[in-house]
């Protein structure tokens, strides 16, 4: 009895399995992806997406259906479908993206991601897709103006800003970077890295009249900027200008609340001067120690302080000071150097040659570095 109840289950069960299963028609294609029936399985779904044209599940299996029988235009179709009922799905954007670039495509692409932004425009993500488009299709112009879009939202990203400049500078476009950082800064007066940057490049590409003729036209539109009286000084100090420089420390130093960069860097500028007086050195190292006791672990006024030392003579205050400076920073040549000078003042030349290598290594272009190592010789 039992036997024969086991027959009639298989046979039931083959029965079973040779008959379409009555379902409804979402069901029906699952049944055909099993039958590796490709075809019948998306007919099914198709109709099952006239009954609810907004299931993501249904366009989600189309689309996996259409990439897995390599028919890209047909995924496109369909993800761009999806896309729409699922606007800031970022598989879908993705995917989308993707296919286009694939089927080389990249200008649909980038066409896609606009209207993506259109519709979201505070989307930061969406800018940062279309920005690494415009990347790969080499659209710097367009790279440089996008980033500086991103910025005007996200100013303190510091990825999109390094890859304004890095473009910039890649492709010597230099009047993009100074449009777009112009824009940043007048909308950001006050962030040091804007302003920073543009003077920066603007030493690197022009002649030093150049400069001074640009920091004053900048001294017009931003009155009182903190780090523009602090270059405009420096270059009027290294024009020789030193009324005019010393005026605009003064200015600095002499607030309420005085800047620190201007205070280290008068100090400074004072200690190199020629026949500089022992009462100027005294200055420079009152602004200074002050200057200090502001960031006592600022590497750059150590070394100030440590250099106006040297210019004093006292060179066990110097090294001292200097030495503390390396604790900070390691990478700057200029505090090397000037250890190696405190030690030729004080005959030991073995740690002289020492520094200068380091400052060397640092800045092997250096060709005063190099001479002054020729000249110590004691290889």
């Amino acid at each position: 009895m039992k036997i024969l109840l086991f027959i009639i289950i298989l046979s039931a069960a083959s029965l079973c399995a040779d008959v379409e299963p009555e379902e409804d028609p979402f069901f029906l294609g699952q049944y055909y992806l099993l039958q590796e029936d490709y075809t019948q399985a998306e007919a099914n779904f198709l109709l099952a997406l006239e009954k609810d044209p907004d299931s993501i599940e249904i366009y989600t299996t189309l689309i996996d259906l259409s990439l897995d029988s390599n028919d890209y235009e047909k995924t496109l179709h369909y993800v761009l479908k999806a896309s729409s009922i699922a606007p800031q799905e970022d598989k879908f954007i993705d995917l989308a993206i993707n296919l286009y670039v694939y089927m080389e495509q990249p200008d649909s692409a980038i066409r896609f991601i606009e209207r993506k932004i259109q519709e979201s425009p505070e989307d930061i993500d969406l800018q940062v897709k279309k920005l690494t488009l415009l990347v790969t299709e080499y659209k710097w112009k367009e790279v440089i103006e996008l980033c500086v879009e991103i910025l005007l939202k996200t100013p303190d990203d510091q990825e999109i800003f390094q890859t304004m400049l890095e473009i910039g500078f890649r492709t010597q476009d230099f009047d993009s970077i100074f449009t777009g950082l112009d824009t940043l800064m007048s909308n950001f007066p006050e962030n040091p890295l804007f302003m920073g940057s543009y003077i920066r490049i603007l030493y690197s590409i022009s002649n030093s009249d150049q400069v001074l003729t640009e920091l004053w036209t900048l001294n017009d539109r931003f009155p009182h900027h903190n780090v523009i009286l602090n270059q405009l000084a420096q270059q009027l100090s290294d024009l020789g200008k030193f009324a005019s420089s010393d005026s605009i420390y003064q200015q600095l130093i002499n607030r309420d609340d005085p800047d620190a960069n201007a205070l280290n860097n008068y100090a400074y500028n004072l200690s190199t001067r020629q026949n500089i007086t022992e009462q100027e050195l005294d200055k420079a190292l009152e602004y200074g120690c002050i200057a200090l006791e502001l960031f006592p672990d600022n590497a750059s006024f150590l070394d100030t302080i440590g250099w106006i030392y040297y210019q004093m003579d006292q060179f066990e205050l110097a090294e001292h000071f200097l030495l503390e400076s390396l604790k900070t920073e390691q990478s700057n040549a200029v505090i090397f150097e000037h250890l190696s000078d405190v030690y030729v003042r004080i005959k030991q030349i073995d740690k002289a040659v020492k520094a200068l290598d380091s400052a060397i290594s640092i800045d092997s272009e250096n060709d005063l570095l190099k001479a002054k190592r020729k000249n110590l010789g004691h290889e």
